[in-house]
């Protein structure tokens, strides 16, 4: 008499995005401070980010925040330009 012994099958978990709307930037967007853009949410960041010139603004924005993490007073536009403080 033979036994088989099943594998249990787990799936991955899976996230799904909310899509990012078409938005206008803030009219503070050139001066925006790294503290003001956290509180946006991702379709606004995405605007900002878009707006000051950046590419690809949808991966940009991740880099955004952990730059912004020590600099809350920093300037999104500075940030894009890479004048990080020492």
């Amino acid at each position: 008499m033979s036994t088989t012994t099943a594998v249990p099958t787990t799936a991955a978990p899976t996230t799904t995005k909310a899509p990012v709307s078409s938005v206008p930037p803030p009219a503070n967007y050139q001066t925006i401070t790294c503290r003001e853009y956290q509180t946006l949410d991702e379709s606004h960041q995405i605007a900002v980010l878009e707006a000051l010139g950046g590419n690809n603004a949808d991966l940009v924005a991740p880099i955004i925040d952990v730059g912004c993490s020590g600099f809350p007073d920093l300037t999104i536009a500075d940030v894009l330009a890479g004048n990080l403080p020492e």
